[in-house]
């Protein structure tokens, strides 16, 4: 929420006098655009005069002497455990401290809900009946999963938003930087035929985008946690639940949570008109089916790993997916053998899926780019069930 604005709003892709002027503050306020204008000048020689300069490298050495007088006095406070108003009067820093210690503990507690006490079983009451109940039935049913699922909520709830919110707005933050500022650049874009503007053409891949980001954090990062770190799938297959209703209810959690983050988006790009077509209505369907794919094999993939650093190589493969799967530019502009690699990526039939619905244009190439998560969807939860059996049964 920090540093991902400051770096689309910082002149980093383009001018900052690309953005509407209500934006410009955060170009001024961020280190990251006093840097760039600053490196511009020494690198490219571009004309700037004293004052300017001396007002790019004095913002920034202001901020490192805050930034050093900060450290110093933050490591008294946590290590020698100083008062955060040691430096005032005893008379007042007493008192001062007592009621930031009190506005702490309120602002944790809205923000984690998690750090306040909780009694056993707490956090079911207000979760949909259907999922809250006593043990699961024994074998051979399909309540398994909802029983994952019920937990997947409760630790939800337990751990706070923060984590889910930021996950949202990665894709909000893009669709509003490069749609505005590149957008009077880029000009009318080719999709499926049509010259749409720039907006327009961006936001269908960002909406696929959106539920990979939910789905694909869920299924790894947080699938390998309870794989290896805190033994909660051990835990669950000493009850009557089976490796198949472990790997489907994760991918239930997963698929919810891409879903969120699909209608959040779509209401955001329908805010601003960035849906041509009624076919558009079929986009949180199509972007259902994408959460669930990626979820799939992000599950599976995840079931093969064995150390954090291979966690690692999810991230740096999501990367150039996403920057090359025809989410800022055609993939037209691509050479022909890049093309060739890039077609293999589930992202970029995501995006050509929802941009084909939310542009109307619509054809039987869509029911490839469909039945190509449809496959993932059902190798995903055979292969995860069957590690999770091979890790934890046999």
């Amino acid at each position: 929420l920090i540093y991902l604005p400051m770096t689309l709003f910082s002149a980093t892709f383009y001018p900052l006098a690309a953005l509407p002027a209500w934006l410009h503050w955060i170009g001024w306020i961020s280190p990251l655009w006093h840097a760039a204008e600053t490196g511009r000048v020494v690198a490219f020689g571009q004309p700037a005069g004293v004052g300017v300069m001396v007002w790019h490298v004095g913002y920034l050495a202001v901020l490192i002497a805050l930034g050093w007088w900060s450290t110093c006095f933050l490591t008294r406070v946590q290590l020698h455990g100083v008062g955060w108003f040691s430096w005032l009067p005893r008379a007042v820093s007493d008192p001062a401290d007592r009621v930031l210690a009190r506005v702490w503990r309120v602002l944790e507690r809205v923000v984690y809900p998690g750090s306040r006490r909780v009694t056993p079983g707490a956090g079911s009451e207000r979760l949909p009946g259907f999922l809250v109940g006593g043990p699961p039935p024994l074998r051979r049913t399909w309540a398994g999963p909802f029983r994952v699922l019920n937990r997947d909520l409760v630790a939800m709830r337990q751990f706070g938003w923060m984590p889910v919110l930021t996950g949202f707005f990665e894709p909000v933050l893009y669709l509003w930087s490069m749609g505005l500022g590149l957008g009077g650049y880029m000009g009318d874009q080719p999709a499926g035929g049509l010259a749409v503007p720039y907006p327009a053409f961006i936001a269908p891949a960002l909406l696929a985008t959106s539920a990979m980001n939910g789905a694909i954090f869920d299924s790894t990062t947080n699938v390998f946690f309870k794989l290896h770190e805190i033994g909660t799938y051990k835990g669950m297959l000493a009850t009557p639940l089976r490796p198949r209703d472990v790997a489907l209810g994760e991918l239930t959690y997963a698929l919810l949570r891409g879903l969120a983050y699909s209608v959040a988006f779509f209401i955001v790009a329908q805010t601003f008109d960035l849906a041509l077509s009624w076919w558009a209505v079929l986009a949180i369907p199509a972007a259902t089916l994408v959460a669930f794919g990626f979820a799939s094999l992000g599950f599976a993939i995840t079931s093969f790993l064995t150390s954090y650093r291979q966690v690692d190589w999810i991230g740096f493969t999501l990367v150039p997916m996403f920057l090359l799967s025809g989410t800022f530019f055609p993939l037209a502009d691509l050479p022909v053998a890049v093309q060739a690699v890039v077609q293999v990526f589930p992202l970029q039939h995501a995006v050509e899926l929802i941009r084909g619905l939310m542009l109307g244009t619509v054809g039987w190439p869509l029911l490839a780019h469909a039945a190509y998560f449809v496959v993932l969807g059902i190798i995903g939860p055979i292969i995860a069930s069957r590690r999770i059996t091979k890790l934890f049964l046999d």
